[in-house]
């Protein structure tokens, strides 16, 4: 898979290490060598089946940039409290929506589909209660290898 940067410069473990450790919880080991080795991005292959939404595009994945809008820390960030504790926004779609991971022992990992369309008027407690939240695939990995070329 090709990456487009999209101004994000190269990291090194340092860096992940950081974050890690800024978050307080541990990345999955395919996710951290996805990041160490594209830092974020654009691909060519960007579509896949989301079974409640049909054909989703993901558009930008982020990455460790301070100051871009494409920055994991700045996403965690503005979306805290938005989405449930210990999910990761990793990427987005055209339309807002993002592309979750999941860090904590509480919910079962993999990715999920953050649907903004549907996002409640307040955070729920639990992440099983947000009604907008949807699992895609069991992995970082699993969701790399769903994505297709955008025809």
């Amino acid at each position: 898979m090709k990456f487009e940067q999209k101004n994000l410069t190269q990291i090194n473990p340092d860096d992940v290490i950081a974050f890690e450790n800024r978050i307080d919880r541990d990345l999955p080991a395919d996710y951290k060598s996805f990041l160490l080795l594209n830092n974020g991005g654009r691909t060519d292959l960007c579509v896949l089946t989301v079974e409640k939404f049909g054909t989703v595009i993901v558009n930008d994945f982020f990455g460790l940039e301070d100051g871009s809008s494409l920055d994991l820390d700045d996403n965690l960030e503005t979306f805290r409290g938005r989405i449930p504790d210990g999910f990761l926004p990793f990427a987005n779609d055209p339309g807002g929506n993002l592309f979750l991971l999941t860090l904590n022992g509480t919910a079962p990992g993999g990715v999920f589909f953050w649907d903004h369309e549907n996002e409640p008027h307040t955070a729920p407690l639990h992440w099983n209660e947000f009604k907008n939240v949807y699992k895609i695939a069991d992995s970082f990995q699993d969701f790399v290898q769903q994505l297709k070329p955008d025809n």
